[in-house]
């Protein structure tokens, strides 16, 4: 499984939630087949609240994405979505933070994509929330975040997208370990 935050965040909602449910391809304009799944969340909801937004930075988003071989049911997809969001709103009341999922499976090759947009307010406060600080790819040490493979019923391997990330990830981890020392 590849966790990527897309270095993006900036304008109005229109632009993130219309690029993960159009049925459309914004490059070739050939039609999706099969069609982007709205998985949870809704769009218009989603939409509203970046716009809303006074932040220069209004949205997270991202996609987990799975290599054919370990394609997920829905219900581990669905495990998938609350292990990654308990993850990522640590601490924060569902009903404090608005994402919404998309499935795409248009890949061609049968292969499962779940995409999400966030926008970056904690909803009872309305301040800032970034869930993505390191913008990138990700690596969790599936023996560490067992969660996921605990949820699922299976293993998951989160590949990185490079060193650099990956170094960003040790570093910051140790740091949290060494203030809680």
């Amino acid at each position: 499984m590849l966790v990527k935050f897309f270095p993006r965040g900036v304008g109005k909602g229109r632009g993130p939630v219309e690029y993960i449910t159009r049925k459309d391809d914004p490059n070739t304009k050939a039609l999706r087949e099969p069609a982007p799944e709205i998985v949870r969340g809704n769009p218009e909801i989603t939409k509203q609240l970046i716009d809303g937004l006074d932040f220069k930075y209004k949205y997270n988003s991202g996609v987990l994405s799975f290599a054919i071989e370990d394609a997920p049911t829905e219900q581990q997809q669905q495990a998938l979505i609350d292990s990654f969001e308990e993850y990522a709103f640590a601490g924060i009341e569902r009903e404090n933070y608005n994402t919404l999922w998309v499935r795409h499976t248009h890949t061609g090759s049968d292969r499962v994509e779940l995409h999400f947009v966030t926008p970056k307010v904690e909803l009872e406060t309305g301040k800032s929330l970034n869930i993505a600080p390191l913008v990138g790819t990700v690596t969790l040490n599936p023996g560490r975040h067992t969660g996921i493979s605990k949820r699922t019923g299976q293993d998951q391997t989160i590949y990185p997208a490079n060193e650099f990330t990956n170094q960003a990830i040790k570093l910051s981890s140790m740091q949290r370990n060494n203030e809680q020392d």
